[in-house]
């Protein structure tokens, strides 16, 4: 309807100035400043448009129509217009967030992260000075969106970053350089002494990731109260594959495999299969749980709770080499099923490839394909089976790196 919005504009800022076409030296405001003027008129409309988007007027920022034949219409709502204050001797200028991001380190689920919040204002974030003897008044910045980080015991966070020994956890007698988390899973951090306009501040924090993603996923923002007051500005992640998608520090993965091959030693029939299995989950796997290899039937190989087993890692020619690792020396085959059960000895991290290796005769003659699944039981947070990416024996030049059909695989047990 010819009608854009202040956060269409404010994400096609970013992207200008981003692609470096909306940076001008002589642009109050622009961000990223690399001192070089717009060179074409592309680049100067943009640097045009990019500072008219930094300074804005409040009632024209986050939220509210943005197009000069758009007529405003109260009844559909959206953010309400700054009054006509040019005659009062109290009139001020309307204060935003000229930037506002979020980026995170981790999306492991229940993993450690460092949150990091970067922002830049229009005017200085500072506690208000009331005169001499009296307690200055606060200003405090509330970023909301992050309750399902927040931990279950409400209490303070340490901060890291320029501006965190700018801030404290109290108005009066807090500790330096920490925030609080409120009851409602706002972290609020007040100033004590002043962050300047227009410069780029950073806060981190340390946190746990949930153990799954929140449903729905929340829009984090940050909001300056008190003294200066700023409304709700969201928080842009790049991290959560790009300007306006919500994914942020809350863009964790859900408890799965990240991935799964199977790695076919021989395709001789009769002959003995070293196959290799690897994969990777996104939450540590605790000792005692069971992994299980299906989809293999058709094998002659007869039933046998000690068939060797070989941890190992992958080499740089992509090969396998025996070695250290969670799993216990043997594991338990079945032939009806075509099943291999193998037990954790030890617990593994999230995010790290795994690899074990074991032989079982191949089919005397060609037979259908099925579909080989790994699958993990045991476990406190479900995981569903993944199907493993088969690949195909080495070729026959190949042949000397596969273990002869009679010898226990290097490292199995004895």
């Amino acid at each position: 309807e010819g009608r854009v919005d202040a956060d269409d504009c404010v994400i096609l800022a970013e992207l200008l100035r981003a692609s470096g076409l909306g940076i001008s030296s002589g642009a109050s405001g622009a961000s990223g400043a690399s001192g070089q003027p717009a060179a074409s008129w592309a680049g100067r409309v943009a640097a045009e448009f990019c500072t008219a988007v930094t300074i804005a007027p409040g009632g024209l920022v986050r939220g509210a129509r943005w197009h000069k034949m758009a007529p405003r219409d109260d009844s559909a709502g959206g953010a309400p217009q700054d009054p006509d204050c040019s005659g009062s001797p109290l009139a001020v200028s309307a204060a935003a967030f000229l930037e506002s991001r979020i980026s995170y380190t981790s999306e492991i689920p229940g993993g450690d992260n460092t949150i990091t919040i970067t922002f830049s204002c229009s005017t200085i974030l500072a506690p208000g000075d009331t005169g001499a003897g009296n307690a200055p008044l606060p200003t405090w910045i509330r970023i909301l969106g992050l309750d399902s980080h927040a931990p279950s015991e409400r209490g303070t966070v340490a901060l890291e970053g320029g501006v965190a020994a700018s801030l404290s956890d109290a108005a009066q007698e807090g500790t330096a350089a920490h925030a609080i988390w409120e009851e409602d899973g706002a972290l609020v951090a007040y100033f004590t002494a002043a962050a300047a306009a227009r410069d780029r501040h950073t806060i981190s924090f340390h946190v746990t990731n949930p153990l799954s993603p929140p449903h729905p996923l929340p829009k984090p923002t940050i909001a300056a109260e008190g003294c200066i007051d700023i409304p709700p500005t969201p928080l842009f992640s790049k991290s959560g594959g790009g300007f306006g998608e919500w994914r942020g520090v809350l863009g964790v993965v859900p408890p799965q495999f990240m991935f799964g091959k199977v790695q076919q030693g021989s395709s001789a029939p009769g002959a003995a299969n070293a196959m290799v299995v690897s994969f990777a989950t996104s939450v540590p796997l605790s000792a005692g749980a069971t992994l299980e290899v299906t989809g293999l039937r058709g094998s002659p190989t007869p039933d046998t709770a000690a068939l060797l087993l070989a941890n190992g890692s992958a080499t740089p020619e992509g090969g396998f080499e025996p070695g250290d690792g969670p799993f216990g020396p043997a594991a338990t085959w079945t032939k009806e099923s075509g099943a291999l059960e193998v037990t954790l000895a030890s617990d593994t991290e999230a995010g790290t490839t795994y690899m074990f290796s074991f032989s079982i005769l191949n089919p005397p003659k060609p037979r259908p394909a099925e579909l080989v699944q790994l699958a993990a039981s045991g476990l406190e947070q479900p995981i569903s089976p993944i199907d493993l990416q088969c690949l195909p024996a080495p070729t026959p030049s190949d042949d000397s790196a596969i273990p002869d059909s009679g010898a226990p695989i290097p490292g199995g047990a004895s």
